[in-house]
């Protein structure tokens, strides 16, 4: 498995000018631009023989991982602690830390020194699209965030493992 975290281009004042001279391709909206270049990142899984050679588009995280790989291998993730998902079997929101998210073709970003603005894309277009339509989004990510949070500051996995 090979994949990446968090940067694909060092990030820096003129970093998507530069990625544009090496003849990256990104969006007009230097906003979109700067998040593709940093945040959209391959993920590799080989298994042997090739088995289950596929071409998967769809945002992930890191918390999507154990689950997608138990899935790939036949492993039942029955009582796993995990806030993640199964990316070959389910839908879903991949939640970034500042409230923001992606799903499907979209992804919405959080702006302004307190977050209190939003502004979201279809990335296969690279246009802009209502903040407004994505309310429900917004609210998932916020309480997919306050769940990890709780889990992380309250020491329950131990807990959670119980169950």
């Amino acid at each position: 498995m090979l994949y990446g975290d968090h940067r694909t281009f060092n990030e820096g004042t003129d970093d998507v000018d530069v990625a544009r001279q090496l003849g990256l391709a990104l969006p007009e909206d230097p906003m979109l631009a700067s998040w593709l270049l940093h945040h959209r990142l391959a993920g590799l899984i080989h298994l042997p023989g090739d088995a289950l050679s596929d071409s998967q588009r769809s945002p992930t995280g890191q918390l999507d991982l154990p689950r997608t790989l138990l899935g790939l291998l036949g492993v039942s993730d029955r009582g796993l602690v995990t806030l993640g998902r199964d990316v070959l079997r389910e839908d879903g929101l991949v939640a970034f830390r500042d409230g923001g998210f992606a799903r499907d073709n979209h992804v919405c970003l959080v702006t302004g020194a307190r977050g209190e603005s939003h502004r979201c894309f279809d990335v296969t277009t690279g246009r802009q699209v209502s903040a407004e339509s994505f309310a429900a989004d917004f609210a998932e990510a916020r309480a997919r965030l306050d769940a990890s949070d709780k889990i992380i500051y309250g020491d329950l996995v131990p807990e959670l493992r119980q169950r």
